[in-house]
C-alpha cells in the first residue's frame, strides 16, 4: 500500500513543466523586460511635483484659510454687537474710569492707540466675541459719529491686521501680544 506522502509527491511531479514548455515561456514575446519595470523619469518628476503641491497646500493655504474663517467670525459678532447700538453700562470719559468700573474683564484693559486717536470716549459695556468676555467702548469720532471699539483676550497663535466690510459696517481688526482690538463704524 502506498503512503499518502508518496501519492502527493507523485501527483505534483506529474504536474511539472517539460523542458520544451519552459523554453517556450522563456522565448515568449510577452515576457517582462527589466526596463519595463522601472518608472519613467517624467512620472517620477510628476509625482514629486504633485507631492510638493499637496504639502504646500496643507502647510501654507489651509492655515491661512482657517485664520480667515476665525477673523470673519469675529467680524460677524462685532457687526452684530455694533448694530445693536446699546447705551453704555459704564458712562466714562477715560480709560482710567473704565478700568475701575469694569472688574469682570479677564485681561488688563488697554486703549488701542492705533485707531482711536482723536476720538472721544463716551463709555463702555460688556459683550462677548467668540464666547470671550469683551469690552465694547463707545466712541465719538471727529464728525460726531458713533464708533465701537472691542477689546478681548487673544487666544490665537497668529498675528493679523485685517479690514472686513459687512452689512454696511467697516470692521478693522488687529492684535497685540495678548489682546485683540477691533473698531466698527458705518461706511
Amino acid at each position: 500500500m502506498e503512503k499518502p506522502d508518496d501519492k502527493i509527491k507523485a501527483y505534483y511531479q506529474s504536474k511539472r513543466l517539460s523542458t520544451e514548455q519552459i523554453e517556450q515561456i522563456l522565448n515568449s514575446p510577452f515576457k517582462n523586460k527589466s526596463s519595463d519595470k522601472s518608472i519613467p523619469t517624467f512620472l517620477k518628476y510628476a509625482a514629486a511635483f504633485i507631492l510638493l503641491i499637496g504639502i504646500s497646500y496643507t502647510f501654507l493655504y489651509l492655515p491661512t484659510q482657517k485664520q480667515n474663517v476665525i477673523l470673519e467670525n469675529f467680524a460677524n459678532e462685532i457687526v452684530f454687537n455694533h448694530k445693536k447700538n446699546l447705551p453704555p453700562e459704564f458712562p466714562a470719559a477715560s480709560l482710567k474710569e473704565l478700568k475701575k468700573k469694569m472688574k469682570r474683564l479677564d485681561f488688563d484693559l488697554k486703549f488701542p492707540d492705533k485707531y482711536i486717536a482723536n476720538k472721544k470716549v463716551v463709555g463702555a459695556r460688556y459683550c462677548s466675541v467668540d464666547n470671550r468676555i469683551a469690552a465694547q467702548l463707545k466712541l465719538l469720532n471727529s464728525e460726531g459719529k458713533v464708533e465701537t471699539c472691542y477689546i478681548f483676550k487673544k487666544l490665537e497663535k497668529f498675528d493679523f491686521e485685517k479690514e472686513i466690510n459687512k452689512e454696511e459696517t467697516n470692521v478693522i481688526l488687529w492684535n497685540s501680544d495678548s489682546l485683540i482690538f477691533a473698531i466698527a463704524k458705518e461706511r
